[in-house]
């Protein structure tokens, strides 16, 4: 075995003992990730030492990765440790006390703006040029389907089931464990921001995976920054803001929390509700809404 990167073997257990296609995707990277900051060091990926993995996290919290980020990384680590018969490293006290430390250094997570109804719009219209039905496409799907970036690259021309009044997409998200997909239906609005009808436009273009240039991480982000570009307004958005923004834009309306709920697969109404975004505030403000009481 190389003892400085995985084994086809190693890989293929680490990816089985994953819940759903966008973890097993997620630990190969993290997985590559570290194999490859070994090997450039000399060190052993598998099996790792306590001290290596503290070191690994250390130089990474000093990048600026998120907490979350070095907790998932820790994760991969664990996980095909596991899946060769080892003793994870990550377990050990140094590596716990490092992740402690960069807890109480680390800074709030920030939330990703959300991408609202009328920031939708100011989008879409601003689609151009050859990636024009694409982008059309993708940001229509991502936004109705509350997807994250990496929910819309593993989407698959199979996933779709189209009916009368649309279609329903299978998503194999984070939210969801093993083969069952959480089903999301898109219906028809007969407007520039139809989501169906973008996607029917695109659907000629595509051949297994929906957005085959879509893999990546951060390829729905380019999309937002692009569009704004195109726009000339300022991008503040992420992979996340179509998630987050849909879930904005439907409680401000007025739509059950249980119907948002069954769309974006949330297992809580507490977690939904921590992406209702800060633009909420203004609407529950009470300076204007209080006069003199005679």
């Amino acid at each position: 075995m190389n003892a400085l990167l995985p084994t086809e073997s190693t890989s293929n257990a680490l990816a089985l003992s994953a819940t759903s296609p966008a973890t097993r995707a997620a630990y190969s990277r993290h997985w590559l990730r570290w194999a490859s900051w070994c090997e450039g060091r000399g060190a052993c990926a598998l099996p790792a030492t306590p001290g290596s993995v503290a070191d690994y996290l250390v130089e990474c919290n000093g990048a600026g990765l998120a907490l979350a980020t070095l907790k998932a990384y820790c994760a991969a680590i664990s996980v095909a440790h596991q899946a060769a018969g080892l003793d994870s490293p990550t377990r050990a006290l140094l590596v716990r006390k490092t992740l402690q430390g960069a807890a109480k250094a680390s800074r709030p997570a920030k939330k990703a703006a959300a991408l609202t109804f009328n920031n939708l719009n100011t989008l879409i219209t601003a689609a151009q040029g050859p990636l024009a039905v694409r982008d059309r496409a993708a940001l229509l799907v991502a936004f109705w389907g509350a997807l994250r970036g990496d929910d819309l690259a593993g989407l698959t021309v199979a996933a779709l089931e189209w009916q009368p009044w649309g279609v329903v997409i299978n998503v194999f998200g984070k939210t969801e464990k093993g083969n069952v997909a959480r089903r999301v239906p898109l219906e028809r609005r007969g407007d520039a921001l139809c989501p169906v009808t973008a996607l029917e436009a695109w659907l000629p273009n595509a051949s297994g995976a929906l957005f085959a240039c879509f893999r990546g991480t951060d390829l729905l982000s380019d999309t937002l920054r692009r569009l704004a570009r195109n726009a000339g307004v300022a991008c503040r958005w992420s992979s996340h803001s179509c998630r987050a923004g849909l879930v904005t834009s439907a409680h401000r309306c007025g739509i059950a929390e249980s119907d948002i709920q069954a769309t974006t697969g949330h297992r809580s109404a507490d977690m939904l509700r921590g992406y209702i975004r800060e633009a909420d505030l203004q609407r529950r403000c009470l300076t204007t809404r209080i006069g003199e009481v005679k």
